[in-house]
């Protein structure tokens, strides 16, 4: 089953990232024999080599490729470290404000569990706001000079109105992404009541702040990282949460899954976490999972656009469960009338009567078909979530 998770080449890095000495070596050994090159590979590849070339480092191991690794993890450090030091200041400017912020994502797991800039690659910092002062959090930021990078609109409330949060970057272009929504697929009232009230404190850069407990952070990661079939990273994280400390509640998680309705999702995740790395789960509850049969439409869309071999398609079914991901809060009788804007929001464009001509350009044009590794790392969702058999 968790072979539709990850590939082949992604198993054995991380296998070599996370197991002990003989296993590293073993999974390092099958990576080059599968054709792994570590000077060509892609970008959500390439992010686990940090952390390679901490467990080689740790267990003593000594492969040819040991400088490159060094490299890479230096090159990672400066990265992260300018990343940190900007996150910093953005909650300088934030506690000056009184708005209680928490971190998410990478910089949550690099303040509560990791702690090594070197081992971590990221783009940017997510931090996560109250839906009420998000507006003035938003402007806050912008104050102490942060600007919306180039891929988000600059009308707030536009982009609250469609999107769960806003990319930033200050004047050295380190990435911030300021949330309102810790779910892309949950933006209701009570979205992220929950999670602020499991919160925990913690040091990020000397800087007290807050991130999510472990339940709610396992599931975060799970969420955001194994839906997307981005970086495999998500499996790392998902293994530091799991291993740390004390046993996790895994009824909590349970819950915390039920209530986003994604334990079908998260099925093929959590199996692939359980028999590929020993990650210690209850044995019963990926199959628990699985047959809950909780996916919303707005999942099975994406679903069916990731089993799609028709490019067209495919955008359009991913747009469709952006559209319902995003009209989640509104009245039922404002989603059929709020489309239009939807449309003209995500397309850029300012018009109604402009939209079927946009809608003629995108489908007529040559585009391109999803890709083979795309089409790999999405495929557990469709093999797994709609077949349950």
């Amino acid at each position: 089953m968790s072979e539709a998770v990850i590939s082949e080449l992604s198993r054995q890095l991380l296998r070599a990232a996370l197991f002990d000495r003989d296993g590293a070596v073993a999974a390092w050994e099958a990576f080059k024999r599968a054709g792994g090159d570590i000077d060509a590979l892609e970008p959500r590849r390439h992010a686990l080599l940090p952390l390679v070339a901490r467990n080689f480092a740790k267990h003593g191991i000594d492969v040819p490729e040991r400088g490159r690794l060094q490299g890479v993890t230096r090159r990672t450090w400066y990265r992260t470290r300018v990343l940190a030091d900007s996150a910093g200041k953005a909650l300088d400017a934030l506690a000056e404000a009184s708005i209680p912020a928490m971190l998410l994502k990478g910089g949550a797991l690099l303040a509560a569990y990791d702690g090594d800039f070197g081992a971590y690659q990221m783009n940017d910092i997510d931090l996560l706001v109250r839906p009420r002062r998000a507006e003035e959090a938003f402007g806050v930021l912008q104050a102490a000079g942060w600007r919306v990078s180039s891929a988000h609109r600059t009308d707030f409330q536009r982009v609250h109105r469609y999107e769960h949060g806003v990319g930033l970057e200050d004047a050295v272009r380190s990435g911030l992404d300021l949330h309102w929504a810790a779910y892309p697929m949950d933006r209701g009232p009570q979205a992220v009541a929950g999670l602020w009230r499991r919160a925990t404190a913690t040091e990020f850069m000397g800087r007290t702040t807050s991130v999510p407990g472990r339940e709610d952070m396992l599931v975060h990661t799970l969420a955001n990282g194994a839906r997307r079939g981005g970086t495999e990273r998500w499996i790392a994280d998902a293994v530091a949460v799991v291993g740390s400390g004390e046993s996790l509640d895994w009824r909590l998680v349970e819950a915390i899954c039920a209530v986003r309705k994604v334990r079908t999702l998260l099925a093929p995740a959590l199996t692939a976490l359980r028999e590929d790395f020993g990650v210690n789960i209850p044995a019963d509850l990926p199959r628990r999972f699985l047959l809950s049969d909780d996916m919303t439409t707005a999942r099975r869309l994406e679903v069916r656009a990731w089993r799609a071999h028709n490019w067209r398609m495919r955008r359009a079914e991913m747009l469709g469960a952006r559209f319902l991901d995003a009209s989640q809060p509104w009245p039922w009788w404002e989603r059929p009338l709020g489309f239009p804007g939807f449309l003209r929001f995500v397309w850029k464009i300012e018009r109604d009567r402009d939209i079927p001509r946009e809608m003629w350009r995108r489908g007529a044009g040559k585009g391109q078909p999803p890709s083979v590794a795309n089409l790999a790392e999405g495929e557990f969702v469709a093999r797994f979530c709609c077949d349950p058999r």
